[in-house]
This record gives C-alpha cells, sequence and structure tokens, in this order.
C-alpha cells in the first residue's frame, strides 16, 4: 500500500472519530433538551461536577471541537476536490 492511500485513510479515519464524537454530542443535548422540554417546569438541573469528572468532559468538549472542525474541513475539501 503506497504511503498516500495510508495517509488518505488515516485522515478518515480521524475525520470519522471526529463525526462520531460530534453526534455522540448532539445526542446528548438533544435528550438533555426533552427531558426539560417534557417536565412541568420547562427546566432541567445538569450537575457538572457531581462525580469529579468536569476534567474529563473538558478534555472530551475540546477534543470533540478540534476533531469535529478538522473532519468539517477535511469532508468538504473532498467535496471541493481540493488537495
Amino acid at each position: 500500500m503506497a504511503a498516500s492511500a495510508k495517509s488518505e485513510r488515516g485522515r478518515r479515519l480521524v475525520a470519522l472519530c471526529g463525526l462520531t464524537m460530534l453526534m455522540s454530542a448532539f445526542i446528548v443535548m438533544f435528550v438533555i433538551f426533552l427531558a426539560a422540554y417534557t417536565s412541568p417546569g420547562k427546566t432541567a438541573i445538569i450537575r457538572v461536577n457531581m462525580f469529579n469528572e468536569a476534567p474529563v468532559e473538558l478534555a472530551l468538549l475540546l477534543s470533540t471541537s478540534v476533531l469535529g472542525a478538522y473532519a468539517f474541513v477535511t469532508l468538504f475539501r473532498d467535496i471541493r476536490g481540493v488537495e
């Protein structure tokens, strides 16, 4: 397998991971919205650091943002045909 084919495969794998993480974040936000919308007071309480997980959530948020941006740029270039 040529080096360029391996690098293209790696780029696509990273882009797929970014899109997967973005979709996961969307699903979480959607479920929280539905929980708040269907409650009588139209509110939801979100405890950010109940289990001391705030640093992990920050790392996930940052990696999701970076990988999502990379996936968007990679897929946009593929659509436009730009190398």
